[in-house]
């Protein structure tokens, strides 16, 4: 992953952050459906509900959610954006318990936010 990124932030200097998210995205949406199939799942055999929850989910954490990581990468450099990108714990334990309904307890909290205060303890230095 950190090459990855390092290799990101190198065609950053000759490319705009959307024009690479527009290459990544449909990359990594044909590679997880290969993924998916060759594991005997069918993505297209979905119900409505799971269909319109995987779009919005993609819609927002991939395409909108990767555009604002490269765009801080470009803005803040790597050192910085990287660690900040690490605050999803507590975002995913937030859309976990409410959107889907999942059993949060108090120590799952907790955890995120330690997570994230040791992030942003990264980040300030």
């Amino acid at each position: 992953m950190g090459a990855g990124i390092l290799l990101l932030s190198y065609a950053l200097n000759y490319y705009s952050f959307l024009a690479l998210n527009a290459v990544r995205l449909p990359l990594i949406a044909v590679i997880l459906i290969g993924f998916a199939y060759s594991r005997g799942y069918n993505p297209i055999k979905l119900d409505r509900r799971s269909l319109l929850v995987l779009t919005i989910a993609g819609i927002l954490g991939l395409s909108i959610g990767n555009a604002l990581f490269l765009l801080g990468i470009t803005s803040i450099g790597v050192a910085r954006a990287v660690p900040l990108s690490s605050i999803s714990p507590i975002l995913s334990t937030v859309v976990g318990s409410v959107f889907l309904r999942e059993r949060v307890t108090p120590k799952v909290y907790l955890s995120a936010v330690l997570v994230v205060i040791g992030i942003i303890q990264i980040t300030i230095g």
